[in-house]
């Protein structure tokens, strides 16, 4: 009986999700790749976390107005991925509650090598950790669709960040932490956007032209 609630549950839940999705308000899709198993038993199967989440990100604007740094920039390497977690571990839950708990996701590090600013202090050669939010680790997947955008080592992005400052990296004892990134345009070989909205120039133009400006928020840190 206590399965068959915890389905019914579930179901409804998911319900929901799909409900606000179809308004536009929620745009992930969580799935349990297995049974999973009680509270505070290990599961085996895996979970599959996806979604698009382009839509939170603000025009190329009002990210020159929020960044505190603009930058081209080499994606060096990948580092492994990890949880959310205080010991960047899974978390001890089943796979139904760790799928539709939006508290903890999957986190890839990247090593980036700055080539040219745009804005603000850093130098060319200077190198910053970012994190990604996807990953997988052993059957766990969160992955985040964007046709127009990938970390992939080798490549090239301009990237708008927010700093929010050595002493949060001090605080999460992880230099990853004092970036947030508000907008990213990866590069082909010839040096311009994938995305066919914006180009190089165009985008030099614009935190040229904005990037002064008070922003409409803040990205929080």
């Amino acid at each position: 009986m206590g399965r068959i609630m915890e389905r019914r549950q579930l179901i409804a839940i998911i319900t929901v999700l799909v409900a606000l999705a179809a308004a536009g308000a929620v745009v992930l899709a969580a799935t349990s790749l297995a049974d999973g198993g009680s509270d505070g038993e290990q599961p085996q199967g895996g979970i599959r976390v996806s979604g698009d989440f382009h839509w939170a990100i603000p025009d190329a604007g009002e990210a020159a107005r929020r960044a505190d740094l603009v930058a081209r920039a080499a994606v060096i390497q990948r580092l492994p991925p990890f949880w959310s977690t205080p010991d960047r571990k899974r978390p001890n839950l089943s796979d139904n509650q760790l799928a539709l708990s939006p508290r903890y996701r999957i986190y890839t590090p990247y090593r980036i090598r700055i080539k040219s600013v745009l804005k603000g202090d850093a130098q060319g050669n200077d190198e910053i950790t970012l994190n990604r939010l996807g990953g997988r680790i052993g059957n766990d997947v969160v992955e985040v669709g964007d046709d127009a955008f990938s970390f992939t080592p080798g490549t090239e992005v301009v990237l708008f960040l927010r700093d929010c400052g050595q002493r949060r990296a001090d605080e999460f004892k992880d230099q990853s932490a004092r970036f947030r990134i508000i907008d990213r345009y990866q590069l082909d070989e010839s040096g311009e956007p994938i995305d066919a909205s914006a180009t190089y120039k165009g985008l030099v133009k614009i935190v040229e032209r904005e990037g002064t400006l008070d922003p409409m928020r803040e990205t929080p840190c």
